[in-house]
């Protein structure tokens, strides 16, 4: 099944958002809270590991672990021969094209095997990830984020719009972009809260959300600053929601069976906003 079209997308993705500098560590640190550990428990937990980063981008992950103490050995690899060549030109070096469903590693080659923020961008997320495991060794360590499943207006909502952005040109669909992020700006600037019920039928849980904060978990996809980026991260943002041809969601009873069924067993999992974080270990 052709990817091309996720590929340009991640291409042009990489382009307008480079990770480098203190962006690293923020990044780093936020991706090794959410898996569980504190960041000093990760730099001991990672010596000696042999690590791989599946859909690694432009190779921040991938440069941030083989840097970390001089004890780890990490690869990345990603679709996005982009991504590859601008990592390549910051000068890290041991990311490759590649794709996640035909990995040309050894079985059980790794003890670390991070896949973060790609799988739900591919044609069968879960037949990937069942090979993806193939390649961690018993005992061994995976972790992954994935988008989640949202109340079913917010669901339906990105459905519908999603049918239509998926087969338009980039510029019309960053404009789109832009839009939607004002929107999200406004309703952010209201600076209001509101408290509502448990809503079941709709799946809404109930709370005190801020104006923006709900219609973005439940309504609408309008993202909007939630880390201090401002417009043109929020456009991009945005962009990467609309714009790729795949984006999966998943429930947590999902992600349970589907690390059941591929021999693993789950040390850690924490529900986000927007997603999904887990850390487990491959049953020997």
């Amino acid at each position: 099944m052709s990817q091309e079209q996720t590929k340009q997308h991640f291409d042009y993705r990489w382009q307008q958002d480079p990770v480098t500098g203190e962006e690293v560590e923020k990044r780093a640190r936020d991706r090794i809270i959410r898996n569980g550990w504190t960041v000093e428990e990760f730099e001991e937990w990672v010596k000696g590991k042999k690590v791989l980063d599946v859909g690694c981008g432009m190779g921040w992950w991938t440069d941030y672990v083989d840097d970390l103490n001089g004890e780890a050995e990490a690869v990345g690899i990603d679709l996005s021969e982009g991504a590859i060549e601008q990592g390549h030109e910051l000068g890290i070096e041991n990311i490759h094209v590649g794709d996640m469903s035909n990995l040309d590693f050894s079985d059980e080659e790794f003890d670390y095997i991070a896949v973060e923020n790609c799988l739900h961008q591919t044609p069968k997320p879960e037949e990937y990830f069942q090979h993806i495991v193939t390649k961690l060794k018993p005992g061994g360590t995976i972790t992954l984020y994935v988008y989640k499943e949202k109340s079913r207006i917010r669901e339906a909502a990105d459905t519908l719009i999603r049918d239509e952005t998926v087969d338009m040109d980039r510029e019309d669909v960053l404009q789109f972009a832009e839009q939607m992020s004002g929107v999200g700006e406004e309703l952010y600037n209201l600076d209001e809260e509101i408290t509502v019920p448990d809503i079941p039928l709709l799946g809404i849980e109930g709370g005190t959300y801020t104006v923006h904060e709900f219609v973005y978990r439940h309504l609408l996809h309008c993202y909007y600053d939630w880390d201090g980026k401002g417009q043109e991260y929020s456009v991009l943002c945005n962009f990467n929601w609309f714009n790729p041809e795949y984006t999966f969601r998943f429930s947590e009873s999902e992600l349970r069976s589907m690390f059941d069924e591929a021999g693993l067993e789950v040390v850690h999992f924490n529900e986000q906003m927007s997603g999904h974080s887990v850390r487990a270990e491959k049953r020997e």
